[in-house]
Protein backbone atom coordinates (compact mmCIF):
# COMPACT_ATOMS: atom_id res chain seq x y z
CA UNK A 1 0.00 0.00 0.00
CA UNK A 2 1.07 3.49 -0.87
CA UNK A 3 0.54 6.24 1.51
CA UNK A 4 0.93 10.49 1.24
CA UNK A 5 2.54 11.57 4.47
CA UNK A 6 2.94 15.69 5.37
CA UNK A 7 5.40 16.94 7.30
CA UNK A 8 2.79 19.03 9.04
CA UNK A 9 0.73 15.64 10.40
CA UNK A 10 4.19 14.24 11.84
CA UNK A 11 2.47 13.27 15.62
CA UNK A 12 -0.54 11.49 14.06
CA UNK A 13 1.77 9.36 11.47
CA UNK A 14 5.11 9.01 14.21
CA UNK A 15 5.27 5.39 13.39
CA UNK A 16 5.40 5.60 9.26
CA UNK A 17 7.97 8.60 9.84
CA UNK A 18 9.87 6.59 12.03
CA UNK A 19 10.12 3.41 10.25
CA UNK A 20 10.67 5.76 6.76
CA UNK A 21 13.67 7.45 8.92
CA UNK A 22 15.13 3.70 9.47
CA UNK A 23 14.82 3.07 5.73
CA UNK A 24 16.91 6.11 5.08
CA UNK A 25 19.24 5.38 7.80
CA UNK A 26 19.85 2.25 6.35
CA UNK A 27 19.98 2.81 2.94
CA UNK A 28 22.09 6.35 2.77
CA UNK A 29 24.41 6.04 5.90
CA UNK A 30 25.10 2.22 6.12
CA UNK A 31 25.09 1.65 2.73
CA UNK A 32 25.66 4.32 0.29
CA UNK A 33 27.88 5.73 3.40
CA UNK A 34 26.93 9.53 3.31
CA UNK A 35 28.45 10.86 5.57
CA UNK A 36 26.99 12.91 8.75
CA UNK A 37 27.36 16.57 8.24
CA UNK A 38 26.47 19.36 5.87
CA UNK A 39 22.86 19.12 7.17
CA UNK A 40 22.45 15.37 7.38
CA UNK A 41 21.91 14.05 11.62
CA UNK A 42 21.26 10.91 12.60
CA UNK A 43 19.42 10.24 15.84
CA UNK A 44 18.70 6.25 16.84
CA UNK A 45 19.38 5.13 13.35
CA UNK A 46 17.04 7.21 11.58
CA UNK A 47 18.58 9.78 8.90
CA UNK A 48 17.28 13.38 8.31
CA UNK A 49 18.36 16.61 7.24
CA UNK A 50 17.47 20.08 7.61
CA UNK A 51 14.52 19.86 4.76
CA UNK A 52 12.72 17.81 6.56
CA UNK A 53 10.49 20.20 7.56
CA UNK A 54 6.49 20.73 8.05
CA UNK A 55 6.84 22.30 3.81
CA UNK A 56 7.39 18.25 2.77
CA UNK A 57 5.58 15.40 1.58
CA UNK A 58 6.38 12.25 1.45
CA UNK A 59 5.12 9.05 -0.40
CA UNK A 60 6.15 6.03 0.76
CA UNK A 61 5.24 2.24 0.74
CA UNK A 62 4.36 0.26 3.27
CA UNK A 63 4.34 -3.93 3.13
CA UNK A 64 2.50 -6.55 4.61
CA UNK A 65 4.86 -6.09 8.23
CA UNK A 66 3.23 -2.72 8.45
CA UNK A 67 7.12 -0.74 7.47
CA UNK A 68 8.26 1.31 5.31
CA UNK A 69 10.06 -0.21 2.44
CA UNK A 70 10.32 2.75 -0.17
CA UNK A 71 10.10 6.12 -0.21
CA UNK A 72 10.31 9.77 -1.86
CA UNK A 73 10.42 13.06 -0.32
CA UNK A 74 8.83 15.60 -2.50
CA UNK A 75 9.32 19.61 -1.81
CA UNK A 76 7.51 22.70 -3.66
CA UNK A 77 10.53 25.03 -5.08
CA UNK A 78 9.46 27.97 -3.59
CA UNK A 79 9.90 27.01 -0.31
CA UNK A 80 13.69 25.75 0.91
CA UNK A 81 15.26 22.55 -0.85
CA UNK A 82 17.71 20.50 -1.24
CA UNK A 83 18.88 21.35 -5.05
CA UNK A 84 18.10 24.76 -5.07
CA UNK A 85 19.55 25.88 -1.61
CA UNK A 86 22.71 23.69 -1.15
CA UNK A 87 23.45 22.32 -4.58
CA UNK A 88 22.69 25.32 -6.56
CA UNK A 89 25.96 24.65 -9.07
CA UNK A 90 24.57 21.64 -10.15
CA UNK A 91 21.80 24.02 -12.35
CA UNK A 92 23.52 25.00 -15.23
CA UNK A 93 20.92 25.40 -18.03
CA UNK A 94 18.63 27.50 -16.57
CA UNK A 95 17.71 29.76 -13.07
CA UNK A 96 17.54 27.69 -10.41
CA UNK A 97 13.73 26.43 -9.91
CA UNK A 98 11.35 28.74 -7.83
CA UNK A 99 8.04 27.89 -8.28
CA UNK A 100 4.78 26.17 -7.12
CA UNK A 101 4.14 24.07 -10.06
CA UNK A 102 7.85 22.56 -9.78
CA UNK A 103 8.53 20.14 -7.15
CA UNK A 104 12.13 18.83 -5.71
CA UNK A 105 11.65 14.95 -5.30
CA UNK A 106 15.14 13.24 -2.63
CA UNK A 107 15.88 10.76 -0.43
CA UNK A 108 14.25 8.32 -3.34
CA UNK A 109 14.91 5.15 -1.47
CA UNK A 110 13.77 1.17 -1.31
CA UNK A 111 14.63 -1.96 0.91
CA UNK A 112 15.67 -4.33 -2.07
CA UNK A 113 14.86 -7.07 0.56
CA UNK A 114 10.89 -6.76 0.60
CA UNK A 115 9.93 -4.02 -1.57
CA UNK A 116 8.69 -5.43 -5.41
CA UNK A 117 10.91 -5.47 -8.59
CA UNK A 118 8.76 -2.72 -10.47
CA UNK A 119 9.37 -0.53 -7.13
CA UNK A 120 10.94 2.33 -9.20
CA UNK A 121 8.39 2.28 -11.35
CA UNK A 122 5.74 2.43 -8.47
CA UNK A 123 7.62 5.43 -6.92
CA UNK A 124 7.57 7.23 -10.22
CA UNK A 125 3.93 6.45 -10.67
CA UNK A 126 2.88 7.19 -7.37
CA UNK A 127 4.73 10.66 -7.92
CA UNK A 128 3.04 11.42 -11.16
CA UNK A 129 -0.54 11.04 -9.89
CA UNK A 130 0.36 13.03 -6.83
CA UNK A 131 1.76 15.86 -9.42
CA UNK A 132 -0.98 15.61 -11.44
CA UNK A 133 -3.29 16.26 -8.45
CA UNK A 134 -1.49 19.35 -7.19
CA UNK A 135 -0.95 20.88 -10.69
CA UNK A 136 2.83 20.34 -11.62
CA UNK A 137 4.37 20.80 -14.51
CA UNK A 138 7.71 19.23 -13.17
CA UNK A 139 10.32 17.64 -10.76
CA UNK A 140 13.71 18.26 -10.11
CA UNK A 141 16.48 16.43 -8.50
CA UNK A 142 19.98 16.14 -7.75
CA UNK A 143 20.28 12.59 -8.25
CA UNK A 144 23.57 9.88 -8.22
CA UNK A 145 23.82 8.88 -12.17
CA UNK A 146 23.74 5.60 -11.43
CA UNK A 147 19.90 5.92 -10.94
CA UNK A 148 19.23 7.25 -14.25
CA UNK A 149 18.92 4.20 -15.81
CA UNK A 150 16.31 2.99 -13.99
CA UNK A 151 13.97 5.66 -14.49
CA UNK A 152 14.68 5.40 -18.09
CA UNK A 153 13.48 2.10 -18.04
CA UNK A 154 10.18 2.53 -15.97
CA UNK A 155 9.73 5.29 -18.57
CA UNK A 156 10.46 8.35 -17.07
CA UNK A 157 13.36 10.36 -18.69
CA UNK A 158 15.14 12.67 -16.86
CA UNK A 159 16.83 15.77 -18.68
CA UNK A 160 20.00 17.00 -16.90
CA UNK A 161 20.37 20.74 -15.66
CA UNK A 162 24.22 20.93 -16.08
CA UNK A 163 27.37 18.03 -15.56
CA UNK A 164 27.69 15.59 -13.40
CA UNK A 165 29.77 16.35 -10.07
CA UNK A 166 31.38 14.39 -7.92
CA UNK A 167 30.27 14.39 -4.29
CA UNK A 168 32.48 13.03 -2.40
CA UNK A 169 30.91 9.77 -2.60
CA UNK A 170 29.30 9.50 -5.74
CA UNK A 171 28.55 11.18 -9.73
CA UNK A 172 25.71 13.07 -9.36
CA UNK A 173 23.69 15.53 -11.52
CA UNK A 174 20.92 18.53 -11.18
CA UNK A 175 17.57 16.90 -13.33
CA UNK A 176 14.36 17.92 -14.25
CA UNK A 177 11.73 15.75 -15.37
CA UNK A 178 8.13 15.70 -17.39
CA UNK A 179 4.88 15.65 -14.90
CA UNK A 180 2.09 14.88 -17.59
CA UNK A 181 -0.99 12.71 -17.64
CA UNK A 182 1.28 11.21 -21.23
CA UNK A 183 4.44 10.39 -18.60
CA UNK A 184 2.24 8.64 -16.37
CA UNK A 185 0.52 6.33 -18.92
CA UNK A 186 4.25 5.68 -20.22
CA UNK A 187 5.69 4.51 -16.61
CA UNK A 188 2.48 2.87 -15.77
CA UNK A 189 3.12 0.64 -19.17
CA UNK A 190 6.58 0.36 -19.16
CA UNK A 191 6.12 -0.59 -15.06
CA UNK A 192 3.62 -2.72 -15.60
CA UNK A 193 1.20 -1.42 -13.23
CA UNK A 194 -2.60 -1.30 -13.39
CA UNK A 195 -4.20 0.41 -10.91
CA UNK A 196 -4.29 3.69 -8.94
CA UNK A 197 -1.35 3.70 -6.16
CA UNK A 198 -2.52 6.63 -4.36
CA UNK A 199 -6.20 6.00 -3.35
CA UNK A 200 -8.26 6.81 -0.94
CA UNK A 201 -5.92 6.19 2.00
CA UNK A 202 -3.45 8.89 0.67
CA UNK A 203 -5.83 11.76 0.72
CA UNK A 204 -4.28 14.91 -1.20
CA UNK A 205 -3.02 17.48 1.19
CA UNK A 206 -2.86 21.32 0.15
CA UNK A 207 0.41 22.27 -0.72
CA UNK A 208 2.02 24.67 1.87
CA UNK A 209 2.68 28.16 1.64
CA UNK A 210 6.09 29.72 1.86
CA UNK A 211 7.35 30.28 5.56
CA UNK A 212 10.28 32.19 7.26
CA UNK A 213 12.49 29.53 8.88
CA UNK A 214 13.46 26.15 8.44
CA UNK A 215 12.02 24.08 11.69
CA UNK A 216 13.29 20.28 11.60
CA UNK A 217 11.99 16.81 13.68
CA UNK A 218 15.04 17.88 16.08
CA UNK A 219 13.21 17.03 18.93
CA UNK A 220 10.47 14.62 17.76
CA UNK A 221 12.64 11.16 17.44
Amino acid sequence: MFKLLSGRNFEADRALFESMHRLRYRVFVEELKWPVGRGLFVENQMEFDQFDTEDAFYIVRINEAGEVDACTRLIPTNVPYLLGDVFTEYVETQPVPRSSSIWETSRFCADRRTAPRNIVGQLVAAMLEFGLEMDMTNYVSISDVRIEPLLVRCGWQPTRLGEPRFTGTDYAAGEIFEVSPEALAQVRLKSKINDTLLTENSPMVPMPHPVAGMPNYEGRA
